[in-house]
Order: structure tokens, then sequence, then C-alpha cells
């Protein structure tokens, strides 16, 4: 099931960060950090690729910070998706926007800077900060029947 659901989800993210020069969906291997003391591996995250000319795209303590990280839940991961990843996204890292994807419920639980939690059943609705019109996801094609 996880893998399928972030399948799904990539398919339909990457042709929307690529018409929006949004920069790139990076999948597991792909680290953010925070200061040294903390490093995250997301399923999904969406970041531009690294500026500089002379940094490779894997030097992830200068990398862009993400604008839009996903999770996606598993029973082993549960505590740690909605609490310290949580904290660690939104809190220390500046994060604007965190999904944690729950095939098992049919939901995404979106976590905005400064907001409350929403839970989304039918539609999930991604606004960059770029300025680049909403992405409206449909759930029914991320979790169809699991």
């Amino acid at each position: 099931m996880y893998p399928r659901v972030t399948a799904r989800l990539t398919r339909v993210l990457d042709p929307y960060v690529a018409a929006n020069d949004l920069g790139f969906v990076y999948h597991p291997k792909a680290v953010f950090r925070v200061g040294n003391k903390v490093q995250l591996e997301p399923d999904l995250m969406i970041r531009k690729p690294h500026p500089s000319p002379n940094r490779r795209d894997e030097d992830w303590e200068t990398a862009p910070t993400p604008s839009l990280v996903i999770e996606i839940l598993s029973p082993g991961t549960r505590q740690r998706d909605f609490g310290v990843k949580r904290e660690v996204y939104l809190d220390e890292g500046g994060i604007p926007e965190y999904w944690i994807a729950d095939a098992d419920r049919h939901a995404v639980y979106v976590y905005r800077s400064g907001q409350p939690m929403m839970e989304c059943r039918d539609l999930v609705t991604w606004s960059p900060v770029s300025g680049a019109g909403p992405l409206v996801i449909d759930l029914n094609h991320i979790f169809p029947g699991e």
C-alpha cells in the first residue's frame, strides 16, 4: 500500500511542480536537516534544486528549504510522524506545509504553519507560496479502494 500511495502522489505532484517551476519531487534518500542535530528523510518533499552551481543537489546541509513535505503513514511511524517530525518540519525547519497521508483512513492530514491541522478525506489542496495556482488532488485517485 505504501509504495502505491507514494507513486500516486508523485504522479499528481510531478507535472504540477515542473509546470510551475517549483523544483523537484524528492523521494526517500533525500534528507532534510535542521542544523547539525536533526536529520530527517521524508517520504516525499518538494524543493528547489541547490542554487549554487558549485554545490551538488545532494548537499542537504545547505539545500533550499522544502515547500512541502509528505510522510506516508504506517503503523510503525504514526507517533513519530504526528509528533517529532511535525514539530521539526514546522517549528524548527520552517517548512510551510506538512502532510501525513493515511491510506488506512483514506485521509491526508494537512499542517500549515500557524494554522490548525485539517483532515482531508475527499480533496486536498496545495497552494505553494510561489504564487502558482492551487493544486487540488482528488483523494479517490490516491487511495482507490485501498
